[in-house]
């Protein structure tokens, strides 16, 4: 193993993998991905993004209709966008933390990524997304079952594993017991003993 790192994170809604990560690229001083990619895709390619913005990590919709390799779905030629982005920036040797984006089955073979799944318990993703958003809890608890069926959905749709299933990820981790700085101390100790 070279002195390439890539990190995956991909995590349940409210556990704080977006906070984890972005700590984490802190901490090893990494770039980070998330939901600058399509921005990122814009600028590489000199093309205007705009139509394809909501369509971030969305699932494909039930009546897309597909011809030989084309299709009518915006989501499907942004996902395919995106994997392609992560694959070359990994083909580069370049360093990067990646949150989301299915960017565990696009680095799956490559021997300098590390994947990672985060979760928690259901009272502390609760509270955390009632503190973030001012919600009540039956806002945020329908905002979690919202947001972790559409990250499954639009996971399941591209991956040889299933969104959250242990046998897809190098290291799977509950931000509950640890909070996000516990967390973040944890992966990255994780990260140092694995890039040794």
């Amino acid at each position: 193993m070279g002195n390439q790192k890539m990190i995956v994170i991909d995590s349940e809604y409210g556990s704080g993998g977006r906070e984890i990560a972005r700590e984490l690229a802190a901490k090893l001083n990494l770039p980070i991905y998330d939901k600058n990619i399509v921005e990122l895709i814009a600028k590489e390619k000199k093309v205007d993004m705009t139509p394809f913005l909501q369509n971030d990590e969305a699932p494909i919709p039930f009546l897309t209709r597909h011809v030989g390799e084309h299709t009518t779905s915006f989501e499907e030629h942004l996902a395919y966008m995106t994997f392609d982005f992560i694959q070359e920036h990994a083909d580069s040797g370049e360093s990067f933390i990646v949150i989301g984006h299915c960017a565990d089955e696009v680095l799956r073979d490559y021997e300098e990524a590390t994947l990672v799944f985060i979760t928690g318990n259901l009272m502390d993703k609760d509270l955390r997304i009632q503190n973030d958003f001012h919600v009540s809890s039956k806002q945020a608890l329908s905002m979690i079952r919202k947001n972790d069926n559409r990250r499954k959905r639009y996971h399941n749709q591209y991956s040889s594993y299933n969104w959250g299933d242990s046998r897809g990820y190098d290291l799977c981790i509950s931000s509950s017991p640890l909070d996000i700085a516990g967390t973040v101390d944890a992966i990255a100790a994780y990260i140092t003993v694995r890039y040794k």
